[in-house]
């Protein structure tokens, strides 16, 4: 137990790991010449959930998955061999929702969708038999993360749906503990998704507004790593800024994000975070014509992960942002070859489809790509790569997707 607490105290830094390791092997060793103990098997499934979360944040997300897999295995073997052990179906409903999240976290949208149904559902069974607060409130988290599973898949009046059930449950606990700080934090992150939401069914007017909770509570400097983090917060507002056409405010925005990235532990979605913010300062800088500044923004971004080890551990956020950097570098090159002559030009467009061959190649490896990536940060459309290597292959025009700014000259690109 007590390197399990440490481990958790150290969750976003390299000794962190070691530590929940440690608690796990002890564990596991106290099973072996104890077996059946319901305390040890408890604590296990503590060991490995935690475990879990660890290998999250070192961007191991395939052996994530396996660890909170194997916590609510030995759960459910508890609740098999002990109906009734103290806690046991709390335990397995915790379980389920981080299940859910884990994998989502590999790009496998369906099956988190499922099991994040499932973990709402438990959740609700356990407030109809005896409701405390602790309760509710988890059962209103797992709507708000079944919910965000829902945007990503594209289901905006579902995930709508369920922000606006958890929202409610929310507020009416916040009417009774007002100065409770954890429900402040998650009336302001459920507000933030239902920003996020508007802003991807293109409501550029209000989904600002609903940011403005998160953003108050930040500029108090409580609980820094509660909510969804300044630098997700400032990406959002930049891409907000960047559909509005208001590139200088997306540019200062993503600025924002960076600085307020780089303050935190530089853990995976830090990290992927980073990189994502590299390639929407790309694709604004392109709008301004600003080429050589856009690819440099590319190739920072993709220094700052790698593809092969994204792949390895199924890193599904990395992959992300390499495939929006791959299809950014496609959209300079093309923009680059409308200012070249024949037989240059076509010249030039053969190497972009070249960096949009690379994207596609990067998409295949996403299961269920997402409206935004699993880190929270903004992404492209792996449709769009989809519909620029058609044209590549017929040897079509490149389609025109949006304006672009050269020489102070407004062009299609």
């Amino acid at each position: 137990m007590s390197h399990r607490l440490i481990g958790v105290s150290d969750v976003y830094y390299p000794a962190g790991r070691p530590e929940m390791e440690r608690a796990v092997e002890i564990a596991n060793r106290l099973s072996k010449n104890h077996p059946g103990n319901v305390k040890i098997e408890s604590e296990r499934s503590r060991d490995y959930d935690d475990l879990g979360y660890s290998k999250d944040l070192a961007g191991d997300r395939i052996s994530a998955v396996a660890s909170v897999r194997q916590a609510l295995a030995l759960a459910q073997g508890i609740k098999q061999a002990n109906p009734k052990a103290p806690g046991i179906d709390e335990s397995i409903a915790r379980f389920t929702v981080h299940l859910g999240n884990q994998l989502s976290r590999t790009g496998a949208l369906r099956e988190a969708e499922t099991q994040l149904q499932q973990g709402v559902e438990r959740y609700s069974g356990l407030a109809h038999q005896a409701e405390t607060p602790d309760q509710v409130r988890n059962t209103a988290n797992a709507r708000w993360h079944l919910g965000r599973v829902q945007l990503m898949r594209g289901k905006l009046d579902e995930a709508n749906k369920q922000y606006h059930e958890a929202g409610a449950t929310v507020e009416r606990l916040l009417k009774l503990d007002p100065e409770n700080s954890m429900l402040a934090w998650d009336a302001a992150s459920l507000s933030f998704d239902l920003g996020r939401a508007m802003a991807l069914n293109g409501d550029l007017q209000e989904a600002p507004k609903r940011f403005q909770p998160a953003f108050a509570r930040y500029a108090l400097h409580l609980e820094d790593d509660s909510g969804p983090g300044l630098g997700v917060l400032h990406a959002w507002m930049a891409n907000i800024y960047y559909q509005a056409g208001q590139y200088a405010q997306a540019l200062s925005a993503l600025h924002e994000s960076i600085a307020a990235l780089e303050a935190e532990p530089l853990y995976a979605d830090a990290r992927s975070g980073l990189s994502a913010d590299n390639v929407m300062i790309g694709n604004t800088l392109i709008r301004l014509g600003r080429f050589s500044d856009a690819r440099a923004a590319y190739d920072k971004a993709q220094a700052g992960v790698t593809l092969d080890g994204a792949i390895a551990g199924g890193d599904i956020p990395a992959l992300y942002v390499f495939a929006d950097a791959q299809s950014g570098m496609g959209d300079l090159t093309s923009a680059q070859a409308l200012a070249l002559p024949q037989p240059q030009r076509q010249e030039q467009i053969a190497v972009a489809c070249a960096f949009y061959a690379r994207s596609e190649q990067t998409w295949a490896q996403v299961l269920e790509p997402g409206l935004f990536s699993p880190s929270q940060f903004p992404s492209g459309d792996p449709q769009r790569v989809h519909a620029r290597m058609a044209a590549c292959r017929t040897g079509q025009q490149l389609p025109a997707r949006d304006r672009v700014v050269q020489s102070g000259i407004m062009t299609t690109n």
